[in-house]
């Protein structure tokens, strides 16, 4: 799932539980924000950005997680010890005293519990045996949806259409930008062709802060759209694609405003236990940091 439907889901459960343990929340919100931008850079359906490399690319699903899964899985446990190293002494005063308030009577329906989990299941084998993401996504959702036997306005009325409209949108705008203004993109080229023609330290480094910045200043999917153009002319295409995808994932840690997966944990979560930008950012340059040189260091050694 998108790192955005997972904080979606998983930030009124994460408050329920805290409320219930009588814990504060503002460390496991962190932990579920941050976690869900870094586990995102495993698969190519993780985030948005990636499906945008995806399609260029060219590369499948089953070859990006074969890459960038191990280089997830490590960076989660970087972000695990430095939030751990943030808040152990905040949470070890912390006593878990059980209950407080009653919790919430949970209507389960098991039937279309199973069929939901059996088109997940078909939909990451249809992944990874390659069919076009496109495609096995329309397909997996059209047949839950018929499958379910429910009227498909539940479902339709809880699109948010100011969203897709939103990214929508954003296409034209840098598409039109790609197409119109030549120089810029002529000056851009010439910039950062030195980078890409050598694969040292030193340009992998200067790129990979580039991104990171820009990722935070113009967002990642704008940012990844441009910069896609240009991949391709680059000394090692595959390798430029998985540092693209890693550094513009990971940047979404550096601020409150980095990724819409904060922006979705913040604003579940405002009228609780509230984040501010602040206490995201005294976080987030270590957790960005640590886990970025860390993910580059993971694919440069691959």
């Amino acid at each position: 799932m998108l790192n955005d439907t997972v904080c979606l889901l998983g930030t009124p459960l994460l408050l329920e539980m805290t409320a219930q343990a009588g814990l504060p929340a503002a460390p496991y919100l962190l932990a579920l924000a941050t976690s869900a931008n870094i586990g995102s850079v495993m698969t190519l359906t993780g985030n948005p950005q990636n499906i945008i490399i995806g399609q260029a690319s060219g590369m499948s699903w089953a070859t990006f997680a074969l890459r960038m899964a191990p280089v997830g899985a490590l960076c989660l446990v970087a972000n695990w010890l430095v939030l751990a190293l943030f808040f152990h002494r905040r949470l070890g005063k912390e006593c878990f005293i059980g209950t407080r308030s009653v919790p919430p009577e949970l209507h389960v329906h098991p039937r279309l519990a199973l069929k939901s989990v059996l088109v997940f299941v078909g939909l990451i084998i249809a992944f990874l045996w390659g069919l076009p993401m496109d495609f096995a996504a329309v397909a997996a959702g059209t047949l839950l949806l018929v499958w379910s036997n429910r009227p498909p306005r539940e479902a339709l009325v809880r699109l948010d259409w100011t969203l897709l409209l939103f990214f929508a949108g954003l296409f034209i705008v840098v598409q039109g930008f790609m197409k119109a203004d030549n120089l810029l993109l002529s000056h851009l080229e010439q910039w950062m062709r030195p980078w890409s023609e050598h694969l040292d330290w030193r340009n992998i480094g200067l790129l990979s802060t580039a991104v990171v910045i820009g990722s935070n200043i113009f967002s990642n999917v704008p940012l990844v759209l441009i910069g896609s153009h240009w991949v391709e002319k680059m000394a090692n295409p595959q390798f430029f694609w998985l540092l693209l995808s890693l550094t513009s994932t990971l940047a979404g840690n550096l601020t409150l405003f980095g990724s819409v997966a904060n922006v979705i944990v913040a604003q579940g979560a405002q009228k609780q236990s509230p984040l501010k930008f602040r206490d995201f950012l005294w976080v987030g340059i270590p957790v960005t940091v640590v886990t970025t040189a860390l993910g580059v260091l993971m694919l440069w050694a691959f």
